[in-house]
């Protein structure tokens, strides 16, 4: 009989003791710094927009509670509070290395570029867009507005030259065709002359 009272303290002990080692094993994480934080942040956002998630989505309570769970509670204090903050802290900058990633994948694909010049009209305001071709990769380069008036001026057909040598000279490539439509003609004819 005493052999099983002595056997049940140890079992009742060691209880005890692995509640407790549960208990701080819920409650102990890695020791992260505000850059391993920030990093953490930027992650789940490169992640939130491959997945064509709205960048708001960072404030939702199941992606906070999924960060505290990898990263401990002091990942919330890093969390911005405002979409501009988001924005302006985070987004720009992935949107900066994946147009440089771009870049550099466009320049090492053999071959020359295509431009495409499109006019359009929004909000009563036309617009002229660049788009440079290369390969499998397309990528929008530049706008030209042309405020109230609907046909190219010779400023804004000069402001179009000026941009295209200037992407011949980023892109270090030649552009040998160029898709237009009726607004965007007078570039091309400014720019072949």
């Amino acid at each position: 009989m005493q052999a099983t009272l002595s056997k049940n303290k140890t079992m009742q002990s060691s209880a005890k003791r692995q509640k407790v080692v549960q208990s701080t094993m819920l409650h102990s994480y890695p020791a992260y710094n505000a850059v391993d934080y920030l990093a953490a942040i930027m992650l789940q956002l490169e992640v939130m927009l491959q997945r064509f998630e709205p960048i708001s989505r960072l404030h939702d309570c199941a992606v906070k509670n999924s960060l505290v769970q990898i990263y401990g509670r002091g990942i919330l204090k890093h969390i911005p509070e405002t979409i501009d903050t988001i924005f302006n802290n985070y987004i720009i900058d992935i949107d900066l290395k994946t147009r440089k990633a771009l870049m550099e994948q466009i320049q090492k694909t053999a071959g020359t570029m295509a431009m495409e010049v499109d006019g359009v009209t929004v909000n009563k305001t036309s617009l002229l867009l660049y788009t440079l071709s290369k390969g499998d990769f397309s990528v929008f380069t530049d706008i030209t507005r042309l405020c109230e008036f609907v046909h190219v001026r010779a400023a804004e057909v000069a402001e179009g030259v000026q941009k295209m040598e200037k992407l011949v000279a980023e892109y270090k490539t030649a552009i040998t065709n160029m898709a237009v439509d009726n607004a965007a003609t007078k570039d091309t004819d400014s720019s072949i002359a």
